[in-house]
């Protein structure tokens, strides 16, 4: 693993650096930043948790917002935003870099951790 250092300026305002999320805007994938994003979950696949940080640092507001869409809770939603991010160190073997971007990839593992959860709290009849 070399030692280069990721650039969190791409990020400059995430909740996640304050202690909080928050709902984030639109996400862009630009093909600077899926280069950046390719390498870093090359290197996270590695073991390497700076990159696994930037990951987390990179997307946790953005899967917090569309998570906190489907559950409806914001207590919730940072739940399961931490079960994904803890899931995602033993799944992110599973993402391949083809077509689809690794933001697509996380927000439906997002999508399928978030219905997982509903599912396991709705009331079961008697």
């Amino acid at each position: 693993m070399s030692a280069q250092r990721f650039n969190y300026s791409d990020a400059p305002e995430s909740g996640v650096l304050t202690g909080r999320f928050r709902r984030a805007g639109r996400m862009t994938d630009d093909e600077t930043t899926n280069r950046m994003v390719n390498q870093a979950v090359a290197r996270a696949k590695q073991g390497d948790r700076e990159a696994l940080r930037y990951l987390y640092i990179r997307y946790a507001d953005h899967v917090y917002g569309y998570v906190a869409s489907i559950v409806r809770d914001d207590f919730e939603a940072e739940d399961v935003t931490q079960q994904l991010f803890a899931k995602l160190m033993t799944k992110l073997d599973k993402y391949e870099p083809r077509e689809v971007p690794f933001s697509a990839w996380i927000i439906r593992v997002a999508r399928n951790v978030a219905v997982d959860h509903m599912r396991q709290r709705r009331a079961i009849p008697c």
